[in-house]
């Protein structure tokens, strides 16, 4: 993980945010994209989103988990397309990502969050 490490993110960079603690757990991470940074103080704070929409709050660099390998063209991100949806809860993301991805067999499927998340698809993920 040493080589995957980015002190500074930029608009764009893909992380992952960790489900833990949320209510509903359909995986353990879910991807985001950074779509602005901001300063508050000396410190940088970072506004995401997944493919459905925009994720209400800012994160601390300690929070977002970097994903060199990942992009957002391959993930399907596009933060201007009609109908994103805006200040959504990391829950209702989450919700949003697990009811809207895998068509079938997930092994093959590009969009399926769990296989970019590295996890493995569950009875809990992707309505059942």
């Amino acid at each position: 993980m040493k080589h995957e490490r980015k002190d500074l993110l930029d608009v764009g960079d893909i992380c992952t945010v960790s489900t833990q603690g949320l209510k509903k757990v359909y995986f353990p991470h879910l991807p985001v994209t950074i779509t602005t940074v901001s300063n508050k103080g000396e410190t940088k704070r970072y506004s995401v989103a997944t493919k459905q929409g925009h994720i209400r709050g800012t994160y601390g660099r300690k929070d977002l988990q970097y994903r060199k390998n990942y992009n957002g063209h391959i993930l399907g991100f596009n933060v201007e397309a009609e109908g994103f949806k805006r200040n959504l809860s990391l829950q209702e993301a989450c919700n949003e990502v697990a009811l809207n991805t895998c068509t079938g067999v997930c092994s093959t499927n590009g969009q399926c969050s769990c296989k970019a998340a590295g996890t493995f698809c569950t009875s809990l993920c992707h309505s059942g």
